[in-house]
């Protein structure tokens, strides 16, 4: 009796959780189809590990060579993830070796819990991509206001 009501006293605040998400068009469309065991796997992750910045390694003539610092992946444990294309294909797990990421994605509560972790982990609020401060800096040069910023 006492397991059936906590299963359904979490079932109701997911429930109202989710809610929020009619209130965000962002959240509307979703390019993967839900995965319910990525989307647990992925919560256990964030609570045991910090995201990291992921650094691709090259191997040239046998030798590994570090490569540039990911802007589109972030490390979580051992997991590699890709984070950019928020929120509609966020938040996979990708190959770093490959260009292929599996097609399964998490919850939007996950995703959105997961891009409010980023930002804490990585110190970079409202996820300030690198194409963003390269375009800031192009338009600061210019001496145009950035057009973004006000929208």
């Amino acid at each position: 009796m006492m397991e059936t009501l906590i299963t359904l006293g979490k079932f109701i605040l997911r429930q109202l959780q989710s809610i929020k998400f009619i209130f965000m068009p962002r959240y509307w469309l979703m390019n993967n189809e839900f995965d319910e065991k990525w989307d647990s796997e992925l919560r256990e992750l964030m609570d045991e590990y910090k995201f990291t910045q992921f650094q691709h390694f090259y191997k040239i003539f046998g030798k590994t060579t570090p490569g540039d610092i990911s802007e589109y992946e972030a490390r979580l444990g051992d997991t590699v993830i890709w984070t950019m294309n928020h929120p509609y294909a966020s938040f996979i797990k990708t190959n770093p070796n490959s260009m292929v990421r599996e097609s399964k994605r998490p919850s939007r509560q996950t995703i959105y819990i997961a891009r409010k972790k980023l930002e804490k982990d990585l110190k970079r609020p409202g996820w300030a991509c690198v194409k963003t401060a390269r375009r800031n800096k192009v338009f600061k040069k210019l001496g145009i206001s950035n057009f973004y910023k006000n929208f």
